[in-house]
């Protein structure tokens, strides 16, 4: 090794030992103005850029950190890889340090990078952020107010994987008694209406995922008794204004309070300015889950005749069957269901009619015998029909056969009636279908 390089190496370990701990401090201090320029020494900033970038390439990232500073002295302006790289740096040493001193001071060194970034590029809010929540766990406030300040400058830009830990930030924030419930809830209404307005971006399912486990992790403290005060409170203060009942009706269905009386008052105003399909499929479901089933039917019946497309259509008939079904009006719940499967093409409402003919031994019959029993040939043929036009229902349909079989007529009750398998057999009553006999061996 030659005496120059020797000294080169000698330089760059004084540099790490005695550089680096003040580091921070000198990109804190640092006054050089944040052209795009190579500052008021061009040649040796470009010169310090070449070698710091020619260690990173060879993975020498103690090599690489001197020429780093030493551009960031001269030219902080000139690359923002330049505290991209920096933090990288920083983040190795960190990794492999033990001594703690030594390690906070890596963090900081970390931090203001992000902050060099910040004054030169305006960019970096947000994983300054992430980066204080992983590596300054007890700073809560000052992450707190990064990530407000990363939600503010970087509006629907945000990256997804700073939901979830500034949601926890604000959650820790509210234990520790620096937050009210109410700016707990406006920061988690801020983050569901980021997601909504990424709705159609390429990284909508990743927000959709990132909100969901918000959600689910913050539930406790998104009850609908906590949070329909604030609610009223915005409503009351702007009862006509389009825009919040808008936004109100979003957070109420966003936290699932669809069933509070305020939710129905918002969405029936809306639904006054313009009739909605979505809207009126949300008060149905709700009515609906409610065991409020006339209210339901109302509520379908409005989104079928709003609904555009065949499969919407077919859905909505197939729910107001449902509903026909469970109030016992089995011949308009059979004849929903036969719309829908006209519609679209499904299983599901033919295990639906073959239910109600299953379930009509007490409205043809006494309910017991060689009558009633006979009304299970039918509802076989609904539950195979099923099954041979959506295989995805095979399952379902084959335990509904399984148990219906053991409801046929025995042979001796067949052959006492003169029948044998296979025979044609009219049903009567009102489901008047001609189905064959099926009967159990004694």
């Amino acid at each position: 090794m030659s005496k120059i390089t020797a000294l080169k190496h000698f330089v760059i370990a004084v540099v790490m030992i005695m550089g680096t701990m003040g580091f921070h401090a000198a990109l804190a201090q640092n006054e050089v103005p944040c052209t795009p320029e190579w500052g008021a020494e061009p040649d040796r900033a470009q010169e310090a850029y070449t070698l710091y970038r020619e260690f990173m390439k060879q993975g020498n990232y103690k090599g690489a950190l001197p020429y780093l500073k030493t551009l960031i002295d001269l030219a902080p302006g000139a690359r923002q890889t330049t505290y991209v790289d920096g933090v990288y740096i920083y983040k190795d040493l960190l990794s492999k340090s033990t001594d703690a001193a030594q390690k906070q001071e890596y963090v900081n060194t970390i931090l203001k990078m992000y902050d060099g970034r910040i004054r030169c590029f305006g960019a970096g809010y947000g994983r300054k952020a992430y980066d204080m929540y992983s590596l300054t766990p007890a700073n809560v406030s000052g992450t707190l107010k990064a990530f407000d300040t990363a939600l503010e400058k970087e509006g629907d830009k945000i990256e997804d994987l700073l939901l979830f830990p500034y949601m926890i930030t604000v959650e820790k924030s509210l234990i520790k008694g620096e937050l009210d419930t109410i700016a707990m809830v406006s920061r988690y209404m801020k983050v569901v209406e980021l997601v909504e307005r990424n709705a159609a971006s390429n990284k909508a399912a990743k927000y959709n995922a990132a909100l969901a486990q918000i959600t689910e992790r913050m539930g406790p403290f998104l009850s609908c008794e906590v949070i329909k005060p604030i609610l009223r409170k915005q409503y009351d203060a702007n009862p006509n204004d389009t825009a919040v009942i808008g936004k109100l009706f979003k957070q109420f269905y966003s936290l699932r309070c669809t069933s509070d009386p305020l939710f129905l008052e918002v969405a029936e105003k809306l639904l006054l300015q313009k009739p909605s399909e979505s809207i009126y499929r949300i008060l149905y479901y709700s009515a609906n889950n409610d065991g409020k089933y006339d209210e339901a039917m109302t509520y379908a019946n409005k989104a079928l005749e709003l609904a555009s497309d065949n499969e919407s259509k077919a859905k909505y008939h197939l729910e107001i069957a449902k509903i026909q079904q469970r109030n016992g009006d089995f011949s308009s719940a059979r004849a929903s269901a036969i719309k829908s499967v006209q519609l679209k093409p499904s299983g599901n409402p033919y295990l639906l009619i073959g239910d109600l003919y299953r379930a009509s031994g007490k409205l043809c019959s006494s309910g017991a015998g060689f009558e009633s029993q006979v009304i299970v040939w039918v509802a076989l043929d609904m539950y195979e029909k099923a099954k041979s036009i959506d295989p995805s229902v095979t399952a379902e349909a084959n335990k509904k056969i399984t148990d219906a079989k053991q409801d046929m007529p025995a042979k001796g009750e067949c052959f006492f009636r003169n029948l044998k398998d296979g025979d044609a057999f009219k049903v009567g009553c009102w489901i008047n279908e001609t189905t064959i006999v099926r009967c159990l061996n004694d």
